[in-house]
């Protein structure tokens, strides 16, 4: 490759949330049985919540923005549920794996969710 050659990313493709179902929303047993999970997270609920749990600052601005907040402490006034009731709202996400899932109409405010890694079989079959 020369050394000023352009490398173009594909477009990534713009796509309903309905377009991945109903698990995308809420992984097995949340939101009432199962904690979220705040370090990859494979729903929108764990999403909301690792957003609001590792990302301080990006979930300020946030509920700033779309919540008409003036002050920064005001934030944590911000429940999940009215998030997800956003994201519903919105109805649209892109990418596959993370997911990138829009919080506004203008995807300004985001969160991302992976997909589940499958687990290997570890057992080996001796010959």
């Amino acid at each position: 490759m020369a050394k000023n050659a352009i490398v173009l990313k594909r477009a990534t493709e713009i796509v309903s949330l309905d377009s991945y179902g109903p698990e995308l929303i809420y992984a097995r047993g949340e939101p009432y049985f199962a904690e979220p999970d705040l370090e990859r997270p494979h729903s929108v609920w764990s999403a909301i919540h690792a957003l609001q749990a590792n990302e301080p600052e990006r979930w300020a601005a946030m509920a700033r923005e779309l919540y008409g907040l003036r002050r920064r402490s005001d934030a944590a006034k911000v429940m999940a549920e009215g998030v997800l009731w956003k994201i519903k709202a919105v109805n649209t996400c892109e990418g596959t794996n993370p997911v990138r899932i829009w919080i506004d109409p203008e995807g300004k405010h985001w969160v991302e969710v992976y997909a589940r890694r499958r687990k290997r079989n570890s057992a080996r079959v001796s010959g």
